[in-house]
């Protein structure tokens, strides 16, 4: 991935915009990516793409090759951009890479679907619980964890506010479930206790 592109973006800078046409994917290097898709009319944070993450993954492989979420920096951030032509040669060459991306693919996928089910049918509480055991299950083989999302971050995809999710995470907190060093300051220190509780 050395020899291609790479791109800064400030924080709150648009990588790309939903519907665009695909003519690559992009590597975040450093920061965090922000997906945002529209739904029921309001913009909606779906998933927060991490330091080694590809993100345009769906896109490309969809049947239109167009964006289906626009993608917004969360902190000032270094992507490398690759073309499409050569990512289909990194597909086509390099068989374990592709496996991988499949793998990661359908993780992010399965979150995205109950991201979304869960508006129709979880209060907010629940959606917040499901946002927090999905990203242990992502750490997985972590015991101790700080989590990189804001309380804003938390409550964009949760679909609520920031004074309430804060609000249900000063009950957990009071319940030894999380830690709260802060107002944006997240942290459990027991991973396997924090899915026995919820998961």
């Amino acid at each position: 991935m050395d020899s291609f592109e790479t791109i800064e973006y400030k924080k709150g800078e648009r990588l790309f915009e939903i519907d665009n046409e695909v003519n690559g994917v992009y590597l975040i290097k450093e920061g965090r990516i922000k997906l945002l898709h529209l739904f029921r009319k309001k913009t909606q944070a779906i998933w927060i793409a991490e330091q080694s993450e590809l993100i345009g993954i769906t896109s490309y492989f969809s049947k239109d090759h167009r964006f289906q979420f626009s993608a917004e920096a969360l902190d000032n951030s270094k992507v490398v951009f690759v073309p499409e032509k050569e990512f289909k040669n990194l597909l086509e060459s390099k068989p374990n890479f592709y496996q991988e991306i499949i793998n990661k693919l359908c993780l992010r996928i399965a979150f995205v679907e109950q991201l979304i089910f869960s508006f129709s049918i979880s209060n907010t509480k629940k959606r917040l619980v499901e946002i927090l055991l999905f990203y242990v299950k992502r750490h997985g083989s972590e015991k101790y964890l700080k989590l990189p999302y804001s309380i804003l971050d938390i409550a964009e995809m949760a679909g609520s506010t920031p004074e309430y999710i804060l609000k249900l995470l000063k009950d957990f907190h009071t319940k030894k479930i999380i830690r709260l060093n802060g107002k944006d300051n997240l942290v459990i220190d027991d991973t396997g206790k924090f899915i026995n509780s919820f998961g």
